[in-house]
């Protein structure tokens, strides 16, 4: 299950900056995804997804810088806003831009489905219990030869 990495942002007139704290991990499979306010960053075993205050744009000025020495790895991504000059509000206030994962949806119904089932008699039961029950006529036909056999 991925775990939420720690984070910061901060800005600028231009750019929105997210810097994301990934320890150990492989940077070359990082993967970041923009679509307006929308932010998304996963590199095993981190995922990270914000509701950003403002919009951003997906363009070439967009880049990551990694920093090794930085807190054993550090991720500082350069996000240019759609308005330059906008202030984004409450950026320090971190865990309302975060995207909340839905539980998986409960089933109205029993989580246990019978597909088939045979009833069986009370006499079977109290048979079976006592070690006397035959399946089958030679199952009978075997017991009744051992009792011969013992007299």
């Amino acid at each position: 299950m991925p775990r939420t990495p720690r984070f910061s942002l901060r800005q600028d007139d231009e750019f929105l900056y997210i810097v994301i704290r990934v320890p150990w991990v492989r940077v070359s499979e990082a993967e970041t995804h923009l679509d307006g306010r929308n932010f998304s960053f996963f590199c095993k075993p981190f995922l990270l997804k914000l509701l950003l205050p403002g919009e951003v744009v997906d363009d070439d000025r967009c880049k990551g810088v990694y920093d090794v020495n930085d807190e054993h790895g550090t991720i500082t991504v350069h996000v240019p806003k759609a308005n330059p000059g906008e202030v984004f509000p409450d950026l320090d206030l971190t865990s309302r831009l975060l995207v909340k994962h839905a539980p998986a949806p409960r089933r109205a119904g029993p989580l246990i489905e019978v597909l088939s089932s045979t009833e069986a008699k009370a006499g079977d039961a109290e048979e079976e219990e006592e070690g006397g029950g035959a399946d089958t006529q030679e199952d009978v036909a075997a017991l009744e030869g051992a009792k011969g056999l013992e007299g």
